[in-house]
């Protein structure tokens, strides 16, 4: 599983969910970050290993980011 993600990515998240997208919002979650939304009365999310990371009602796309422990980079830094 990735533990990092650009900021570049988390908008692209974000900016889908922001437009009402969230099967593409989550489709992108799981190919930048491996964690999975599986729905039920709110969208649970799961890592790759199936560890709840969180749901739709209580957690932000940073929320489970953070629970999944994985960090936000800068582009840049994504090349060193």
């Amino acid at each position: 599983m990735n533990r990092e993600i650009t900021r570049e990515q988390l908008e692209k998240i974000e900016d889908k969910l922001y437009f009402g997208d969230r099967q593409g919002a989550y489709a992108l979650l799981k190919e930048y970050t491996g964690i999975e939304a599986r729905p039920y009365t709110a969208w649970s999310f799961y890592d790759e290993c199936d560890n709840y990371v969180g749901d739709s009602d209580n957690c932000s796309i940073k929320d489970l980011l953070k629970n999944a422990y994985i960090d936000v980079i800068e582009e840049s830094e994504e090349n060193e």
